[in-house]
């Protein structure tokens, strides 16, 4: 079975993209398309393990057949949108950004639903 691997943003990170573009585009710069991704990718077992890792504990996985069509690989380079808009990730890693997923949760979902 081949594993399908991604790369991922965090959203404070690709909010923070949005905002830098509107900046460029307010100071003159021409309307484009900008990647935005961390470069390096991982496949949804390794997210799965990473977040194992963040809880510390196992996760329950189900293991299926993969979707029609979805590619092999899909990782944004992101050169453009650094070089054109200064833009960095702030949270590269996949613990990262589980970890604050789960903080937002367990702050902001978590407490509604009590």
């Amino acid at each position: 079975m081949r594993k399908r691997c991604g790369s991922l943003v965090h959203v404070t990170d690709l909010a923070k993209a949005h905002c830098l573009a509107l900046h460029y585009l307010g100071a003159g710069g021409a309307s484009d398309a900008f990647n935005l991704g961390s470069s390096v990718g991982c496949s949804v077992l390794e997210i799965a393990a990473a977040a194992e890792r963040v809880v510390g504990k196992p996760i329950l996985r189900q293991i299926g057949p993969r979707r029609p069509g979805d590619p092999d690989r899909l990782i944004a380079d992101p050169a453009k949108a650094r070089a054109e808009l200064g833009w960095h990730p702030q949270f590269p890693g996949i613990d990262d950004i589980i970890a604050t997923a789960l903080a937002w949760y367990a702050r902001d979902i978590g407490r509604a639903a009590s």
